[in-house]
């Protein structure tokens, strides 16, 4: 909740100067502002220490004290009761995470392995999805709709590889389980929602 008030500040900048970015800086860097997010939510988390150690545990130890003498009051009965239900966004959107990411597991293990000339990387063909896109954190896999060569000729075809090929390259994957994270963890906020489509917008 400490972190509510800043990324509010930070993702309404962020959307609001998109356009200017664009104009001025271009796509590259209008892309690149997005680590702002990260970095924001990541600030408390370093080994910065603005007060004693030995303060932090006395005040520790007398409030554990405090509130086992005079019990839970209202505003901890608020506390926990806030606390479960974003737990309850949490699951949920983890379980949905999970679900998508057996249902790509699934459809890569039904998808046939397709070869295309001066290309290295591993490709895929299914029938059940409309591609192209790339998956795979470590090693990746280009999976392609069943009429792709139908569809486009050699030239775009390579076109599309190489496009998808740079989302691998320049950490794409990597960067968007990092966005869902941080979608996961702050479910409630709406502002967050616009950040993560506006952000894959500027990603393409």
């Amino acid at each position: 909740l400490t972190q509510v008030l800043p990324l509010t500040l930070l993702l309404t900048a962020l959307l609001l100067v998109r356009p200017l970015a664009l104009r001025w800086l271009g796509a590259r860097w209008q892309y690149s502002l997005w680590l702002a997010v990260p970095l924001l939510l990541l600030w408390p988390l370093l080994p910065l220490q603005l007060s004693p150690v030995a303060d932090t545990s006395i005040y520790k130890v007398q409030l554990n004290m405090h509130l086992l003498s005079s019990g839970l009051a209202e505003e901890q009965r608020w506390s926990l009761l806030v606390l479960a239900l974003w737990l309850s966004g949490v699951c949920v959107m983890a379980v949905t995470m999970w679900r998508e990411y057996q249902r790509i597991r699934l459809q890569l293990c039904a998808a046939s392995r397709f070869t295309i000339a001066e290309t290295s990387v591993t490709c895929k063909q299914s029938r059940d999805h409309q591609g192209p896109y790339v998956t795979g954190l470590w090693s990746p896999t280009v999976l392609l709709p069943v009429d792709f060569q139908q569809r486009f000729d050699p030239q775009q075809q390579q076109l599309i590889l190489q496009h998808e090929l740079t989302h691998w390259r320049r950490g794409d994957l990597h960067a968007n389980l990092l966005a869902l994270i941080v979608l996961t963890l702050f479910w409630f906020h709406p502002l967050c929602w616009l950040a993560y489509r506006a952000y894959r917008q500027d990603q393409e």
